[in-house]
C-alpha cells in the first residue's frame, strides 16, 4: 500500500484512471438513452430490477472462473467475508432466481442498468473500469426463439441510441464444446482450451506459454521427453518426498479429518490421472487449425478435424439466426461468423454475439450476450435451466462518436 505523507493531505486529489468524472451534459444524455433503452425492454416484458453493488467474489468466480479474478475489485469486508464490486449483472440475477423454488414452465425476464466495475489495462484501450451496463435476461429460455429476441433486442438498443451501423459478430460455443468433448478430455481441460484457443488463433508463439500455465495449474503433467527427464515415471517414494516437502512449507500440523499420507495418496493419485502436456498441445493445435480453416458460411465448413466431429447443425443455426433478426429501425447490420470468439467468458453454452463498431484505433465493443443453459446449476440451482441474455456498455456506445476518426 502506498504510504500517504502529511505533505500529500494539501495536494488536489484525481480521479482514479479509468473512472472520469461526467459532466452535466454528459449524464443527462447517459439519463434519457438509459430511460429509452428501459422502455424498449419494458415494453417486450422485461421488469425492472435492481441488485447489490457488492456481492460474494465466489459468486462471479462460479460464474467466470478464475480468469476474472485478476479483473475483480476485491477485499475482505469487516465481518470477514470476502467481497467484490459487481463486474456484471448476470451472477446476481441468477442469484436472484434462485431464491424460489425452480420452475421450468415459468419464464423469468428481467432488466437491470448500473454501474459496474473491471479492473483493465487502461493502456490497451480499455479505457473504462467504471461503467453503466444495461441489460436483460431471460431465465427459463428453452427454445431459440428467445435466441432471435435477445438479439433483435440488443439492436434495437444500439438504434435507440443513434447508432448508424454495426457487425454483429456470431458464433456458438455449443458446436465448440462439442468438438472438445470428442477428445475425451476433462471438463476443467476443456474449458482450459476453449478460453485459450482465441489467443492461440491471434498469436501462435504463444502456444507454449499457454502449456506451461496448464502445467503450472495442476491441470496436466509434464511429459518427461519436455522436461527433459530420462525417466518414463517417478518412483512412488520420490513423489512422496516431494509432496511431503511441498506440505510441510504449506500446510500446518491440523489437515482436517485426513491424514498427511492420505493427502498424499490422493494428491498422487490424481496426478497420476492427468494427461501429459503432450495431449494438451495436439488438441490446442488441432482445434486452432480446425477454426481457422472455418469459412463464413457454414455450408464450406469441413465437418471434421482429424476424425473429431463437429456439429454441423449448431454452426447452421448461427447462420440461420442472421436471417431471423429483421429490420432494425434503420440500423445498417453486418453479420460476421466466428466460431473462434468466446467473448472471455466460459460460461456459455450456446451461441453468443458481440456488437462490434470500428473506430480510430480499431473494432470497439460496444455489448453482447448469448445463451448460458448450464449457470443455473453452477450457481446452486438442482437443474439446469435454459437462459439467454444482453448487455450493452452505456458509456461505450455515449463514447463512441468521439472515438470515430
Amino acid at each position: 500500500m502506498k504510504e500517504i505523507k502529511v505533505e500529500d493531505l494539501h495536494n488536489q486529489l484525481h480521479e482514479l484512471p479509468g473512472g472520469p468524472d461526467s459532466s452535466m451534459a454528459y449524464f443527462a444524455r447517459k439519463e434519457s438513452l438509459i430511460r429509452s433503452i428501459r422502455n424498449l425492454l419494458s415494453g417486450a416484458g422485461f421488469a425492472s430490477a435492481d441488485y447489490p453493488v457488492i456481492e460474494p467474489t465466489e459468486l462471479f468466480i462460479r460464474k467466470s472462473g478464475g480468469g476474472i479474478t485478476g479483473h475483480l475489485y476485491s477485499f475482505i469486508d469487516p465481518g470477514g467475508n470476502r467481497v467484490s464490486l459487481r463486474p456484471e449483472f448476470t451472477s446476481s440475477v441468477i442469484r436472484e432466481y434462485l431464491k424460489e423454488p425452480i420452475d421450468t414452465e415459468n419464464v423469468v425476464k428481467r432488466q437491470y442498468s448500473g454501474p459496474v466495475f473491471r479492473y483493465n489495462d487502461v493502456s490497451t484501450g480499455n479505457t473504462l473500469r467504471q461503467f453503466t451496463q444495461q441489460g436483460c435476461e431471460i431465465i427459463g429460455a428453452s427454445t431459440t426463439d428467445f435466441d432471435a429476441e435477445i438479439l433483435r433486442l440488443s439492436l434495437a438498443a444500439l438504434s435507440e441510441a443513434g447508432i448508424k451501423s454495426v457487425t454483429v459478430r456470431l458464433g456458438n460455443v455449443g458446436a465448440i464444446r462439442k468438438l472438445l468433448e470428442s477428445y475425451g478430455l476433462s471438463e476443467a481441460i476443456c474449458l482450459y482450451i476453449f478460453s485459450n484457443v482465441g489467443k492461440l488463433n491471434q498469436n501462435p508463439k504463444k502456444l507454449n506459454g499457454i502449456l506451461s500455465h496448464a502445467v503450472s495449474l495442476g491441470l496436466v503433467k509434464e511429459n518427461e521427453h519436455r522436461s527433459g527427464s530420462t525417466k518414463e515415471d517417478g518412483s512412488k517414494a520420490e513423489s512422496m518426498e516431494l509432496v511431503q516437502s511441498l506440505m510441510a512449507e504449506t500446510l500446518s500440523g491440523n489437515t482436517g479429518r485426513r491424514s498427511r499420507s492420505e493427502i498424499v495418496d490422493r494428491l498422487l493419485k490424481k496426478n497420476s490421472e492427468l494427461i501429459g502436456v503432450d495431449v494438451l498441445e495436439s488438441s490446442l493445435q488441432d482445434l486452432s487449425g480446425f477454426l481457422n480453416r472455418m469459412a463464413g458460411d457454414y455450408k464450406s465448413i469441413e465437418v471434421k478435424s482429424n476424425n473429431h466431429v463437429i456439429d454441423i447443425e449448431q454452426m447452421k443455426y448461427v447462420s440461420d439466426l442472421m436471417n431471423v433478426v429483421g429490420d432494425i429501425g434503420g440500423l445498417e447490420v453486418r453479420f460476421d461468423l466466428d466460431f473462434a470468439s468466446q467473448r472471455g467468458l466460459t460460461y456459455y453454452t450456446g451461441f453468443i454475439f458481440d456488437l462490434i463498431v470500428g473506430t480510430a484505433s480499431g473494432p470497439l465493443s460496444l455489448g453482447g450476450g448469448g445463451r448460458y443453459d448450464g449457470l443455473v446449476r453452477s450457481l446452486g440451482g438442482d437443474k439446469d435451466v435454459g437462459a439467454v441474455g444482453f448487455a450493452v456498455n452505456v458509456d461505450s456506445i455515449i463514447r463512441y462518436p468521439e472515438t470515430v476518426g
